[in-house]
């Protein structure tokens, strides 16, 4: 699979020995879901994180990856989690027992009172001993390990193909901000940390199985491609049109005295 996109992500260098076909264009977007047209086909992903328990301390996010979903928290924005120490790697959490420990390496650190005591908040809430603070709205359970257990337990995380096929990409995820909810189509999933989820060998083989068989129809890649993309996929670069101080007439003139 031949790989076409402005940056780079965790999987990319898997697939270094690698047949060029089929051809990924992965080109970043995000939107607001009600400028997708398709909305009504996004009711189940919604509905997946809408029962998602949540807190104050983290944002709800579900990672579709190649026909299945992965319910993660993008934690940031507040004392336990905006220290720079801590790398992208760091924040973004696929189970609670992770969340914790977050928590307690900062405890251990003997970070700032504020950052301790936030940290120790979202242990306590956690293991459902609430204070009161740390909740996105009363509308939404709590995020503790049993309200965890029973979303796991109850959600189903299969994902249609149909949503795939609609935004064009076997990656996409939508997260809630605020009261919104926002999409983002092929975004850089090493910044998620999912290579926690899905080795890289493994993630270039799905995504190249995906474009090649559920996506081939679909994947056109000169649909909605700006000039810089097209050139690249056809093997060339920037500097495949520029001119070279050997190729100008006065350079091609003294060759020939030479000869």
């Amino acid at each position: 699979m031949r790989i076409i996109s402005k940056f780079t992500d965790y999987y990319d260098s898997a697939g270094v020995w690698y047949s060029p076909d089929p051809t990924f264009v992965r080109e970043f977007k995000e939107l607001d879901i009600s400028e997708f047209k398709e909305r009504e086909i996004l009711l189940q992903m919604e509905s997946i994180l809408d029962k998602m328990p949540s807190n104050n301390y983290g944002i709800c996010t579900l990672i579709a990856f190649c026909g299945k979903a992965y319910p993660c928290y993008q934690h940031s924005n507040y004392y336990a989690f905006e220290d720079k120490s801590y790398s992208n790697d760091n924040t973004t959490f696929y189970s609670l027992d992770k969340i914790e420990e977050h928590c307690k390496c900062i405890i251990k650190d003997r970070k700032s009172h504020d950052e301790c005591n936030t940290a120790q908040e979202i242990i306590n809430m956690l293991h459902g001993k609430n204070s009161g603070r740390g909740y996105v709205s009363h509308r939404w359970k709590p995020l503790n390990y049993k309200n965890w257990e029973a979303f796991l337990l109850e959600a189903n995380l299969d994902i249609p193909q149909e949503l795939f096929i609609a935004v064009n990409s076997p990656i996409f995820l939508l997260y809630k901000h605020n009261r919104d909810t926002l999409m983002e189509i092929n975004p850089m999933l090493k910044k998620l940390n999912f290579a926690s989820q899905v080795d890289p060998y493994t993630a270039f083989q799905e995504i190249e199985m995906y474009v090649g068989n559920q996506l081939v129809m679909q994947m056109d890649p000169n649909v909605n491609m700006t000039d810089e993309l097209i050139r690249d996929s056809k093997g060339m670069d920037k500097w495949s049109f520029k001119k070279h101080t050997d190729d100008n007439k006065k350079t091609r003139k003294r060759k020939k005295r030479k000869k």
